[in-house]
């Protein structure tokens, strides 16, 4: 059978990703003899951070009232208004109300969230490519289950966009927000204000769970949900570990980028 490039070229990208992901996992576990050392003291600190429960209130009543306002105003069943709707109202809204807060406040990026420096980045691209392993089984396990109980995977709402070919300003559109807007907002919302909030309501390690599954849940696409769930798990994890939301942003952001171009890839066959 003859395979077009661009398919070979997305199995590569993948088995790449695959192995890659699996070096990464061996050498965390070879440098990382001790993972729990210090761990309580991580937990303290992502817990005790400047982030109170009436800022999460406060942001998360601005984006309900705003989607309820927007929705209002859309065409029924227009799938590219409703994708810009759910950015204004949610992502849009918290990096503007995250950048308001810091400007009106004077409150400094790293007292919020952490250091910004460039080991962040490297330690957010080494938590995605260790995630990468556990992501693909645990994604077609729950498939297969899916497929069991007679339901069908479905694409998410932006590739099913991308997969109409919208118009170029629409597509980049997509991509800014799926690369950097999407991953940026979701990172300061979940992890940099929720996760510290509920591992102070109940056990750290609880706070992780139980954020991740919000995370997952509020995507509403049933069939990504189990890599959205572990993402979110890596993500929490590096937070921890490193102190710093820049390095929780990278996993997600390459996350996305990576889906993005193999959807891209897939569609252009």
């Amino acid at each position: 059978m003859d395979y077009p490039a661009v398919q070979i070229l997305g199995i590569v990208g993948w088995l790449v990703l695959i192995f890659g992901g699996m070096l990464c996992d061996a050498a965390l576990l070879l440098y990382l003899r001790r993972p729990l050392r210090g761990v309580h003291r991580r937990f303290r600190a992502i817990a005790h951070r400047q982030v109170k429960g009436r800022h999460l209130l406060m942001v998360t009543g601005l984006f309900l009232g705003a989607h309820a306002v927007l929705s209002t105003l859309i065409p029924t069943g227009d799938m590219g208004w409703q994708v810009i709707v759910n950015t204004l109202s949610f992502h849009w809204i918290v990096l503007l109300f995250v950048t308001a807060y810091c400007g009106v406040r004077r409150v400094p990026w790293e007292s919020l969230f952490g250091p910004t420096s460039g080991a962040a980045y490297v330690a957010g691209l080494l938590a995605y490519l260790a995630a990468v392993p556990v992501v693909l089984m645990h994604s077609a396990l729950v498939n297969s289950l899916l497929r069991l109980a007679g339901i069908t995977p479905t694409m998410q709402p932006v590739v099913e966009l991308l997969s109409k070919h919208p118009a170029p300003t629409t597509f980049i559109y997509l991509v800014l927000v799926g690369c950097v807007i999407a991953p940026a907002a979701e990172e300061i919302y979940f992890r940099g204000m929720l996760l510290p909030v509920l591992m102070r309501e109940m056990t750290p390690l609880g706070g992780v769970i139980v954020s991740s599954l919000i995370f997952a849940v509020a995507h509403m696409h049933a069939t990504s949900a189990p890599a959205l769930f572990v993402i979110a798990l890596a993500c929490s994890a590096v937070y921890i570990s490193t102190g710093s939301l820049v390095a929780a942003f990278t996993t997600h952001a390459v996350f996305n980028i990576v889906n993005m171009l193999l959807a891209i890839l897939f569609l252009a066959q």
